[in-house]
């Protein structure tokens, strides 16, 4: 149907929600271009769903960011608070100072009083990263317990397996997120880094699963996780690849791993966010 035909029928008024449920009807309807604008009408004018929506499609497509991050927080959106602990957070990574770190505590506070969904991960990552809180066992919990609640679309994966692989307890949480966070590595190294914790884990894990005849879930086959981390020029991996057991490794001798390689992301992405339209739409 004609853009021009909807435009016509439009269910518009003057309140917020209609607009942002005509939006989400004309992306169900492919019709994007116009649905994303009606969105975009009631985020300006407040509506939460549709702020969430815009925050969303801003940080996925790096695009206006501050803006839409602005107008969430002035809203009072409690998203918001998280993406902008998200944002200080790196912020004072890139410039570490007294005042990106003042900047960056009052973010946590702010979000910790209006009960921001999964402000709490940022607290833990902030001590562990920053403060290096001394009861780590206690900072990793808070850590792991809090990701589910923060916003799908802040990269986080990466600094999240950088502190867990520390513990063979989350060995799971590990795999589960080891295709994201190898996708914010900023170098071949430091994606090799990922891939040769991953190996460390999955061949603890391995010894004994291996012994009650069990295999080992990995996000990649154990031997192409450590020649990836080996020809990246990590060094303890290339050490390891040419011990006795880097060759057994390689020849996957003592363990089963059922290690398989990553689905295409675009089409996981697609699949996502027509989901999300289809669920948002039945809430009509």
């Amino acid at each position: 149907m004609p853009n021009t035909a909807l435009k016509k029928r439009s269910p518009v008024t003057k309140k917020v929600k209609p607009v942002y449920e005509f939006g989400l009807h004309l992306l169900a309807r492919e019709e994007v271009k116009l649905g994303e604008e009606y969105i975009a009408q009631a985020a300006r004018k407040g509506h939460h769903l549709a702020l969430s929506y815009q925050l969303e499609r801003a940080f996925n497509k790096r695009d206006a960011q501050q803006e839409w991050l602005d107008l969430a927080l002035k809203h009072g959106l409690k998203e918001a608070y998280t993406v902008d602990a998200y944002c200080k957070l790196d912020q004072h990574q890139q410039a570490p100072d007294e005042q990106t770190i003042k900047a960056l505590r009052s973010s946590l506070v702010a979000g910790q009083a209006r009960r921001a969904p999964g402000i709490g991960f940022f607290k833990a990552y902030v001590d562990l990263s920053i403060y290096a809180e001394s009861d780590v066992e206690k900072a990793l919990t808070q850590l792991t317990d809090n990701y589910a609640c923060v916003p799908s679309y802040l990269d986080v994966e990466l600094g999240l397996f950088q502190q867990i692989s520390v513990s063979t307890a989350h060995y799971e949480l590990m795999n589960d997120i080891y295709h994201r966070a190898i996708s914010q590595a900023s170098n071949e190294l430091e994606a090799a880094e990922i891939n040769y914790a991953m190996v460390k884990h999955a061949l603890s894990q391995a010894s004994e699963k291996f012994k009650q005849r069990e295999s080992v879930k990995t996000p990649k086959p154990i031997p192409t996780l450590l020649r990836e981390a080996a020809d990246a020029g990590h060094a303890e991996a290339r050490e390891f690849i040419n011990s006795t057991q880097g060759k057994a490794v390689l020849k996957k001798i003592g363990f089963t791993s059922q290690g398989k390689m990553h689905k295409n992301a675009a089409e996981k992405e697609k699949n996502k966010r027509k989901r999300k339209l289809a669920k948002k739409a039945k809430r009509k």
